[in-house]
Formats: structure tokens, C-alpha cells, sequence
């Protein structure tokens, strides 16, 4: 179990870190991320239950390639997003069944990525202004059930070249369930 304490993540990764493995890691931040990774490589989180209520749940502090999370819930509460990949290629998140849920804030994502070969699969995310937003090219979204009640809010949205999507729901009450663009 970790947990952030004043300024700090829950679990933090820094570039020291070129290969590892982490089983059953329960990480909260309460003040900042409750998982924050910054340089690392090669990592993989099996089992990561995450739990927010000041920042992103799992966000990257720097170019942090080839991540791999096996196995995850995680629940945010405020104006935050569960992951938020702006610095991590070649990352893949597989929820193995698990939850994803959100407060139902705007400007919020489930899972986001601008990278390249950024994987989601089987996950189970509600309650953000986007399910699952992923602009980088090279995606694969499959087994993913997502869904928003926001105004604008995407269930899933892709758009970089060379997206898959497999087996998808996505359901938007009030802008679109499922939307792509190359």
C-alpha cells in the first residue's frame, strides 16, 4: 500500500527504474498522483488498484516508454483523469475486467493518450467527460465499455492513423457514443 503524502505521489517511478515488475500495488493520492512515473522503462503494474482525489490517478512526469499495466480499478474524484499518458509510447492497459470511474467532472478522461501503440483493453469506465480519448497513432481499443453522461462528452474517441477498434461500446447521453478521425 503507498500513499501520497503532502507534495508527493502514492507510488513514484523514477529513471532509475529501467525494467521492473510491481504485484498488487494499492496507491492513493491525496495531494498529488497516486501513481507518478518519471523516466522510467519497461515497467509492469499487475494488479493496480489506484484511488484520487487531487490529481491524476497515473500520469508521467517525463518520457517514460513501455508500460504496461495488467489488471486495474481505480475511482477518481474532482476534475481529474485515471490516466493521463502524454509522455509514455508504446503503453498498454489492460484492465482484465476492472473499473474505471470517475465524478462525473468536465474536462476529465478515463484513459488519454497523444502517444504512439497506446493499448486499452478490457475496462469498464464511466462518469468522466471522456471514456477513453486516444489521439496517437498506432492505437488498439478493444473490449472497452465506456460511457458519459457530460454534454460533450465522448464515450470513445480515436484519432491518429492506424487505429484499431475491436468490441467496443461506447455511450454518450447527450454528445456521441463513439467517434474516429484520422
Amino acid at each position: 500500500v503507498a500513499r501520497g503524502g503532502t507534495g508527493g505521489a502514492g507510488f513514484y517511478l523514477t529513471s532509475a527504474v529501467t525494467s521492473g515488475t510491481f504485484t498488487n500495488i494499492s496507491a492513493s493520492g491525496t495531494i498529488q498522483y497516486a501513481v507518478r512515473v518519471a523516466g522510467a522503462t519497461n515497467a509492469i503494474f499487475n494488479n493496480l488498484t489506484m484511488a484520487t482525489t487531487a490529481s491524476h490517478g497515473f500520469s508521467f512526469a517525463s518520457a517514460s516508454p513501455n508500460i504496461r499495466i495488467n489488471g486495474l480499478t481505480a475511482s477518481v474524484t474532482g476534475a481529474y483523469s485515471a490516466i493521463y499518458n502524454d509522455n509514455g509510447a508504446n503503453m498498454t492497459i489492460n484492465c482484465s475486467g476492472g473499473s474505471i470511474t470517475g465524478s462525473n467532472a468536465t474536462t476529465t478522461y478515463g484513459v488519454y493518450s497523444n502517444q504512439t501503440n497506446t493499448t486499452v483493453k478490457n475496462c469498464n469506465i464511466s462518469n468522466f467527460q471522456h471514456g477513453a480519448y486516444i489521439t496517437g497513432s498506432t492505437a488498439r481499443i478493444e473490449n472497452v465499455n465506456a460511457s458519459t453522461t457530460a454534454t460533450s462528452g465522448w464515450g470513445i474517441y480515436t484519432s491518429g492513423a492506424s487505429t484499431n477498434i475491436i468490441n467496443i461500446t461506447g455511450i454518450s447521453v447527450a454528445y456521441v457514443g463513439i467517434g474516429t478521425q484520422s
